[in-house]
Formats: structure tokens, C-alpha cells, sequence
């Protein structure tokens, strides 16, 4: 049998026929579940949110590590001229 959307057990009773519920956010919710571009849409950007998150912030990581690598390596390096 073919899983068809509209016949979620969340609101629809065995037959196919609307049933009424006493939890309207459940409700909505299941007919969120109808439209699955806007739900994939806010998922999408909820991901591609975390994701620019985590690269920012192992880039600011990488900065730093190569910025304290560089001002150690100008502190701690003698002159040329003294080798």
C-alpha cells in the first residue's frame, strides 16, 4: 500500500475520513506535514544556520591558533643576522 500523506493516523481516522481532535497543536502540526516545502524549507534553514555557525566558528579557532603561531613566531624568532 502506498504511503500517501493525507491518511496520517494523526488525523484521519482508519477510512480516510477527518477525524476531530481535542489538540490543536497536533493538529497543526500534522497539517504542517502536508506541505513539506515549507517544512524542508525551515528544516534547510535550520540546518545551513548550524552549519554557518560551526564554520564561523572553527574559523575564528583557525584565526586565532595562526595569529598566536604568528606573534610567537615574532617574539620568540632571533634576528637573521645573529645565525
Amino acid at each position: 500500500m502506498v504511503n500517501v500523506r493525507w491518511r496520517d493516523p494523526r488525523f484521519t481516522n482508519g477510512i480516510g475520513v477527518l477525524k476531530k481532535t481535542g489538540n490543536p497543536p497536533k493538529t497543526m502540526e500534522a497539517l504542517n506535514d502536508l506541505r513539506p516545502s515549507k517544512r524542508n524549507a525551515e528544516n534547510l534553514a535550520l540546518v545551513s544556520e548550524c552549519v554557518r555557525r560551526v564554520r564561523l566558528q572553527t574559523l575564528s579557532q583557525i584565526a586565532e591558533a595562526r595569529r598566536l603561531r604568528f606573534c610567537e613566531s615574532i617574539c620568540y624568532k632571533p634576528p637573521q643576522f645573529w645565525q
